[in-house]
């Protein structure tokens, strides 16, 4: 699937480079370092390691979490992992045909309000089946936010900045794989496994919170 990527990329790099260079032709790139003296990229930058930390947690502890504590067949738990995935997958098709049609604000928030309700599904365990089946409604809607975060990067900052920028929001990605779900994963083994639904509730509430303060900053934002 990466190789047919590729050449679909490499067939269709006209078409991506012309109006990338049309409307980046004449703008300044600010020195990293300046970069760096701007409050707003840091928090946009810990935004993605937040949410990164979300997607990933929720994938590595769900299993651990549904067999060990709950009491879920194996095969079962593993089905619903791999279609955590697969809604997340499913989700990111579905968005590229809706993106358009509603503003980036919006669509954040309301996939990370989703987020919140599945990470609440999955820590109450109201039934074993609802909490199961918010573990695939969480994959879909955590689907369209790294897309969407990254994309409304050139509307949150100055264009000298962006390509700074995306690049800690990438860095901070990658710290987020590594640090959050070994955080969580301590919490588990510490106090009990039942708190890494807790700590997802608390991942997706931070989420919230640092995009709405991410929104309201970049109003200000050189």
């Amino acid at each position: 699937m990466q190789f047919v990527l590729m050449l679909c990329f490499f067939f269709t790099q006209r078409l991506w480079s012309s109006s990338q260079q049309a409307a980046h032709k004449d703008v300044p790139h600010a020195p990293l370092a300046a970069t760096l003296r701007l409050p707003h990229v840091w928090l946009a930058a810990v935004t993605f390691m937040i949410y990164v930390g979300l997607e990933v947690s929720a994938s590595q502890w769900s299993f651990t979490l549904f067999t060990q504590s709950r009491g879920v067949p194996l095969e079962i738990a593993g089905y619903w992992v791999s279609g955590y995935w697969g809604s997340l997958t499913l989700g990111r098709i579905v968005i590229g045909f809706v993106a358009n049609r509603i503003s980036t604000a919006r669509l954040l928030l309301t996939a990370m309000i989703g987020a919140l309700i599945s990470t609440l599904l999955i820590w109450l365990n109201p039934a074993t089946w609802l909490a199961l089946g918010a573990l695939g409604m969480l994959g879909f809607c955590l689907a369209t936010i790294f897309p969407s975060l990254m994309s409304d990067t050139p509307h949150r900052i100055s264009a000298a900045h962006v390509p700074n920028a995306v690049g800690m929001q990438m860095a901070f990605s990658n710290l987020g794989v590594s640090v959050v779900p070994a955080l969580v994963g301590i919490v588990g083994t510490s106090f009990g496994l039942e708190w890494i639904s807790f700590s997802l509730v608390v991942l997706a509430l931070l989420l919230i919170g640092l995009y709405i303060s991410l929104r309201h900053g970049a109003r200000s934002q050189p």
